[in-house]
């Protein structure tokens, strides 16, 4: 048995609190990953975004590799969701 966790919030409306989106992303990945524990899971695949690893203004790199983060202190709630739940995982 495996699971392909892609989901993430991304509304058509920002919101104004960030934490609408970074709780359930964060949550919902670590919700996730102990069901999958919890129930033998063998394989997850968890999927993510360039978001997470993409910062405004910083120069394109050719390979990036786990330690690429984009800067949550300077991007948008979404990249700054999507970041904190691939490294919550």
């Amino acid at each position: 048995m495996f699971v392909h966790h892609t989901a993430s919030p991304f509304p058509v409306a920002v919101s104004k609190n960030e934490n609408d989106l970074i709780r359930p992303a964060v949550e919902g990945t670590l919700n996730v990953l102990k069901a999958c524990a919890a129930n033998n899971v063998k394989k997850v695949v968890l999927t993510s975004s360039c978001a997470a690893i993409l910062s405004y203004g910083t120069k394109n790199k050719v390979h990036y590799t786990e330690d690429d983060w984009c800067d949550i202190t300077t991007v948008p709630a979404y990249q700054k969701s999507k970041t904190l739940a691939e490294q919550a995982a």
